[in-house]
């Protein structure tokens, strides 16, 4: 026969102790739907803000790897306290 261990078998609420299986069950799925909620909120409106744009060669620049020249220098840069 299966143990049962980790089960909630009764519940303490305002109310008083809650003993059935079918009334703990039904306040743990409360307490959840209730708690991860989603949480209304007003976004922040960004139409008519203009944001500067990369140009395609900034944005060739970053996204471009690392040259040996590069790591070699960091490296060399290093006093060998952090990690690289």
């Amino acid at each position: 026969m299966r143990k049962s261990k980790n089960a909630i078998k009764v519940l303490k609420d305002n109310d008083g102790w809650v003993m059935s299986p079918f009334h703990v069950r039904r306040k743990v799925v409360d307490y959840c739907t209730n708690h991860f909620a989603d949480a209304s909120w007003n976004r922040l409106k960004l139409d008519g803000v203009d944001f500067d744009s990369l140009t395609v060669e900034d944005n060739d620049f970053l996204v471009a790897p690392f040259s040996i020249m590069e790591i070699e220098a960091v490296v060399k840069e290093s006093d060998g306290e952090k990690c690289l």
